[in-house]
């Protein structure tokens, strides 16, 4: 039987985890929430392997999972290697931006590692992970971002399982009651209040769309991890002033167009089956799945974001992204005065069939076989030298060329930083 575990640095103990599948996130990063999920779901779902999870406190979860309760946080490197060969692990599952130090303690164990990219990996680590033979497979969340590490070394022992997103269980009788054309001009913001996550250009541009749309409103899920929070209370003091200039009127006030919630658990599906328009990561930096679109989408509203490569991953309705930052208000006030939306039943059966737990949790299985069984995981796809896509040309071409001349480098947009 194969033995695998799964590392978590930290989570909150007291929520309720054991019916992840229905009920979606309870409102945790979504790096946490898909850890918690695949772990949950192999062991609920396939006898036949023995799921574990490390973890620095005990958790509510299905009794399925057997936890490793570590009582430290963090838990050290040469602890966690001396854990996992008391307890037989074969396998590792580990986030791939973990310290240096947690890899090179497994370099000469049995122990075989999986790195999950959640995020976008540093040109450093990438070369630790190429290196170390301990780490056996890089997994990446989604295909676009596979393919940014395909000129380089690593791109052997990588490859690409997209995150899973469930259909909570109530979602569609909220759908139902509440169709999308008899929804008001809602646009809905959905993730963290940080640069990266790029809400203040949706603020920036959001007395635009009142202008062409007097009856919009907008609701914020989400908040910020900052200890220290700004005059109102919303996000870091900084990050705050940069964006709530553009969301007040003439007397200083909050706009009553504009409604912060937070951050939100199973209660955000309510505000998102409400919403014409949903917004995810207007900057499209730092985002290698997009689970808000996902979400956004199952919720029966039309979704627009800027075409990164993660939303081109993932989104059904590319007609529905735009290019440039500047188009962002074109965007949502076209979609927010759009008739209709696509059929809601088709596009669960598209988003199921690809993110679906029936879909995942049945790749995952094949790759914790294949790596505990040091065999390959999936076929890697050959480069198309003539993807219309000038990115993936010129990396496929370069993929060939250092075939031949390996001390050219990798092209390096692959190498960003969460």
């Amino acid at each position: 039987m194969i033995h695998t575990a799964f590392f978590i640095q930290a989570i909150r103990p007291e929520t309720d985890y054991t019916r992840l599948e229905e009920t979606g996130n309870p409102g945790i990063g979504g790096t946490e929430f898909e850890i918690l999920l695949i772990a949950q779901s192999l062991a609920c779902r396939y006898p036949d392997f023995r799921i574990s999870l490390i973890t620095p406190e005990k958790l509510r979860l299905n009794p399925a999972v057997r936890q490793l309760v570590t009582g430290d946080a963090p838990l050290s490197a040469d602890a966690l290697r001396r854990l996992c060969i008391q307890e037989s692990v074969s396998v590792l599952v580990m986030e791939s931006r973990v310290d240096s130090e947690y890899l090179e303690a497994f370099r000469h164990d049995a122990v075989r590692l999986i790195l999950w990219a959640h995020c976008f990996t540093s040109r450093k680590r990438i070369h630790e992970i190429e290196r170390n033979p301990a780490v056996r497979q890089l997994v990446c969340v989604g295909h676009e971002q596979l393919e940014m590490l395909r000129d380089h070394d690593v791109f052997s022992k990588a490859t690409f399982i997209y995150n899973c997103v469930p259909v909570p269980a109530s979602l569609p009788q909220l759908v139902r009651e509440h169709p999308f054309h008899d929804r008001e001009p809602v646009v809905v913001y959905l993730g963290s209040l940080h640069y990266m996550k790029g809400f203040h250009l949706l603020a920036a541009a959001w007395k635009r769309i009142r202008s062409a749309v007097p009856d919009a409103m907008l609701h914020v899920l989400g908040g910020s991890s900052s200890g220290t929070l700004g005059a109102y209370r919303i996000a870091s003091p900084k990050y705050e002033e940069l964006f709530i200039k553009h969301l007040l009127d003439a007397d200083g006030r909050l706009m009553d167009s504009v409604f912060f919630h937070g951050n939100s658990g199973v209660e955000k599906w309510e505000v998102l089956c409400r919403a014409r328009v949903g917004v995810p990561n207007p900057s499209g930096r730092s985002e290698t799945f997009c689970l808000s679109l996902v979400e956004m989408l199952l919720s029966g509203a039309r979704v627009t974001t800027i075409a990164s490569p993660a939303a081109r991953d993932v989104s059904p309705f590319p007609e529905d992204l735009y290019q440039k930052p500047q188009a962002l208000a074109d965007s949502v006030i076209e979609l927010l005065l759009a008739g209709k939306a696509p059929d809601y039943e088709t596009t669960v059966q598209l988003l199921t069939a690809r993110f679906g737990p029936g879909t995942v949790l049945a790749r995952w299985r094949e790759c914790l076989s294949a790596v505990a069984e040091d065999k390959p995981v999936f076929p890697q796809e050959k480069p198309v030298v003539c993807h219309p896509d000038f990115q993936k040309r010129l990396r496929c071409i370069n993929a060939k060329l250092r075939r031949h001349l390996p001390f050219l480098p990798a092209i390096g947009t692959a190498f960003q930083k969460c």
